[in-house]
């Protein structure tokens, strides 16, 4: 399986982190990563998007940034349609529901 890591001080996308190892005991070594372009260890391995499949995301978010984008997009051209009385309602009865709730 294809893995992608990000480092969270450039920002930068890769597909194999530096390893390097430390010694824990004298015994056990630990496998640490580093950044291959800035050498940060502030690095995170993403997840394939199961949205698109072809994006990456963070292992917290649910969809890669492009799929988010194109959600929130979906949204705003849903509101467009309706007028300030009708998304006020809208949004009293989403008031701590979720959209799924609705299905």
């Amino acid at each position: 399986m294809e893995e992608r890591w990000i480092c969270n001080c450039c920002g930068r996308e890769f597909a194999e982190p530096t390893r390097y190892y430390t010694q824990d005991d004298g015994y056990t070594a630990t496998v640490n990563y580093r950044c291959p372009f800035c050498a940060s260890d502030n690095v995170e391995e993403l997840d394939q998007c199961p949205t698109c499949d072809g994006g990456w995301k963070r292992k917290n978010d649910r969809v890669c940034e492009k799929c988010h984008l194109q959600n929130v997009n979906i949204i705003k051209m849903f509101v467009r349609k309706y007028n300030k009385a009708t998304l006020s309602d809208m949004d009293d009865i989403l008031d701590g529901e979720a959209l799924e709730n609705f299905q």
